[in-house]
């Protein structure tokens, strides 16, 4: 291997590590974001901002702000099982968290090595490029790293379409996040949603009439 290629992995390892120590003791984070989607395949661009709560290892709760502030759609998952809540449309989608976007976004909050999972290089002095060790529907995920101490602002995760999906993160790591905005009981939605499965057609409307549980 080049010396230049030697010495640039060993920058990358360096970062990973300064990474991986800032968010050692970081349990759960709540904060803002700015997403901006660009999809290759439709020709389309969407920006949109919101709030963000995340838990470790792999729980992630993202609202979606309208422009009145109001909460339109929000993306919950607690690792396992992704819930998609349309609130304008009234309808729930849900299914396997497997190779969402919003999940992926977070692997530097996992319980995880970087380094294992994926192949990291080191793009100018503060991004790192972390390609995914195992077949994924994900071709790559860019980090952007504050290196005066390691904290992420920047998740960029893209498909093997080349769409991307860049979150810009504004994240306090002391802020209170409790587990259990961490999953969806579509029973416990208002009988005018109806419930489906990601990829399927509509299926049955929810039960009940109690409102999801507002948070501070």
């Amino acid at each position: 291997m080049p010396l230049y290629a030697i010495l640039d992995a060993a920058t990358a390892q360096t970062v990973v590590a300064q990474v991986q120590k800032y968010y050692a003791s970081v349990q759960h984070v709540r904060g803002t974001f700015t997403e901006k989607v660009v999809n290759n395949t439709f020709g389309t661009n969407d920006t949109n901002e919101g709030k963000v709560y995340a838990e470790k290892p792999d729980h992630a709760r993202l609202e979606y702000l309208d422009k009145k502030g109001g909460t339109k759609r929000y993306f919950v998952t607690d690792g396992k099982t992704v819930w998609m809540v349309d609130a304008v449309n009234k309808v729930v989608r849900t299914g396997p968290v497997s190779g969402r976007a919003e999940l992926t976004a977070f692997a530097f909050l996992s319980n995880g090595n970087l380094t294992a999972d994926y192949n990291v290089t080191l793009t100018g002095s503060t991004i790192l490029e972390l390609v995914p060790k195992t077949k994924s529907t994900v071709a790559k995920l860019m980090l952007v790293v504050d290196t005066s101490d390691g904290h992420v602002t920047e998740s960029i995760v893209t498909n093997a379409n080349g769409d991307t999906d860049d979150f810009t993160w504004t994240l306090d790591p002391k802020g209170d996040v409790s587990s259990s905005w961490f999953s969806v009981d579509p029973n416990k939605l208002p009988s005018t949603y109806t419930v489906e499965q990601l990829g399927s057609a509509p299926a049955t409307p929810a039960k009940t009439t109690t409102p999801p549980a507002k948070k501070p």
